[in-house]
């Protein structure tokens, strides 16, 4: 009954930072799709200042939208995985003490080599449990020091709010590196959402039954492969428009700073 317990307020909390900081994530990346329909940076920017409006015009709004929904989802994903793999273990404990009382395997019927193998073999499994099984799992890991590293470059060190130049700048000094991260924390971060989105719409949808849809459906969705092409591709031209745009040297002086 504890167990349910703490299973239901582990999702509601899980489901609701996905909401909101899957709502910031939705303003963010209209920034850039929308210098991919019209005028390049000017109009990104301008996206982007108004977006600030919603999760940034305050520092309580701020927090609770963006820092804090993003730290509730990392804490409840980790302590979901723990007590996961508490229960893994239990249960593989339990059969192993039912196999031994009923004398299936025992010491005495193993060689040291085969009694190594099986140690080797058990602390394999205990590490493997601790790992990510499902595409939507393994894309949160990849995408947590991605995120942070744009954290710390877009929103940390600057002291002031940056516009789209900034991207612009990025771009134009360390082409290869600056699209490949880019690239990659879109390409993820796209994917993990889409994904939770496509679990939180088969479980609270009207007119249908409460049990959410298993990771696995909702990866091979064909909704959650068209939303992610249609993102990372809309995101991946207008970033492109932007890269384009020409840079003041007075500001160029003030990011390279920034940049280190």
């Amino acid at each position: 009954m504890a167990t349910t317990k703490l299973d239901f307020i582990l999702d509601t909390l899980q489901d609701i930072s996905s909401v909101s900081f899957g709502s910031f994530m939705v303003v963010h990346l209209t920034a850039p799709i929308s210098a991919f329909i019209s005028a390049g940076e000017p109009t990104a920017s301008s996206i982007q200042l108004l977006g600030r409006v919603w999760y940034q015009d305050s520092k309580t709004r701020e927090i609770l939208i963006v820092w804090g929904s993003l730290g509730v989802h990392i804490i409840v994903g980790i302590v979901k995985r723990i007590t996961r793999v508490g229960r893994l273990r239990q249960l593989r404990g339990d059969l192993e003490r039912s196999a031994k009382e009923s004398e299936q395997v025992t010491e005495g019927t193993l060689s040291p080599s085969e009694r190594r193998t099986l140690s080797k073999r058990s602390l394999y499994l205990r590490l493997r449990e601790y790992m990510p099984r499902t595409w939507h799992a393994l894309t949160a890991y990849i995408t947590l020091p991605l995120l942070a590293d744009h954290i710390l470059s877009h929103r940390l060190r600057p002291a002031t709010p940056v516009s789209y130049l900034f991207v612009s700048y990025h771009l134009q000094m360390k082409p290869i590196l600056s699209s490949l991260k880019y690239s990659l924390l879109v390409s993820f971060a796209t994917f993990h959402t889409l994904v939770g989105f496509n679990q939180l719409w088969s479980k609270y949808r009207p007119g249908h039954s409460k049990k959410r849809r298993s990771i696995q459906a909702s990866e091979r969705s064909w909704t959650t492969g068209l939303g992610w092409l249609g993102v990372v591709s809309a995101v991946g031209l207008g970033v492109r428009s932007v890269s384009r745009e020409p840079v003041p040297s007075w500001l160029a002086r003030r990011y390279a700073a920034i940049l280190g």
